[in-house]
């Protein structure tokens, strides 16, 4: 076998098994979502799929080739968080609030340290008898400041998070925004945070919504039916490695034996 026909079928090889590692990757991604469907304020995470060959050549700065006949190799290239709204649903409960539109609720992070994001409103009080999260991470005002509210079946929060319990003022929940919400990593507990240097902005558009929940953006359906289709090309790149194996183990049979 010449050095540049073993060259190419290596090259082959690594490609493929690119591919499917990509696949795996992006399998992992589709078992997260499964297994958020019902987590409210889910935001699910989609994988960027390129083609190799053509990726390999832009970073090199070479011009891939056009061949209509060659296969074309996909590969996971990335991924990405789906900001897309998820379903409404109605609670009645004074503290599960949904944002109708775009836009955040700020919660406390570590002390001195970063503000954390979320669009999951299903809060509870803590021991004090501040708005929280379910991890029992502080809900914040306007301020930054926590927010205490005494006579929770008293709670009125109107759409621009005017909060009051009887005739006593409660305080605001803001709701904020972010330019471009790519941004915005997730840190785990339905929690969000901002990279660099991005700073929100109040969501002028974002309306709080009280006994009311956002589900997951997950669709069962659409997930499964990328699963399948991962799945397929999972076989299909084993099918080529076993072409290529077969192809090489034919080689070496006729050098041996020629």
């Amino acid at each position: 076998m010449d050095i540049s026909a073993s060259g190419g079928v290596m090259k082959e090889i690594y490609n493929v098994l690119a591919s499917a590692m990509g696949q795996e990757e992006r399998l992992s991604m589709i078992a997260n979502n499964l297994a958020n469907v019902n987590t409210v304020g889910f935001k699910q995470d989609r994988a960027t799929v390129s083609d190799y060959e053509k990726a390999a050549a832009q970073a090199a700065g070479t011009t891939a080739s056009e061949d209509p006949s060659k296969p074309t190799i996909a590969f996971y290239s990335g991924g990405y968080t789906d900001f897309t709204s998820g379903s409404t649903m109605p609670t009645g409960e004074k503290l599960d609030l949904m944002i109708d539109g775009e836009g955040f609720f700020e919660i406390e992070g570590p002390a001195g340290g970063e503000t954390f994001y979320t669009r999951a409103g299903n809060f509870i009080l803590n021991e004090t008898g501040e708005l929280s999260t379910q991890g029992g991470r502080r809900v914040l005002n306007g301020n930054g400041a926590p927010i205490t509210i005494s006579r929770a079946s008293e709670l009125l929060i109107s759409t621009d998070g005017t909060m009051t319990a009887g005739e006593e003022s409660v305080g605001r929940i803001q709701v904020v925004r972010f330019e471009d919400a790519s941004v915005l990593e997730k840190f785990g507990e339905g929690l969000f945070r901002a990279r660099g240097q991005a700073q929100p902005t109040v969501a002028e558009d974002g309306k709080i919504r009280q006994g009311f929940l956002e589900g997951s953006n997950v669709s069962p359906i659409e997930e499964l039916v990328r699963m399948i289709q991962n799945q397929r090309a999972f076989e299909a790149n084993q099918r080529t490695i076993q072409s290529v194996d077969q192809a090489v183990g034919a080689r070496l049979s006729g050098i041996l034996n020629g």
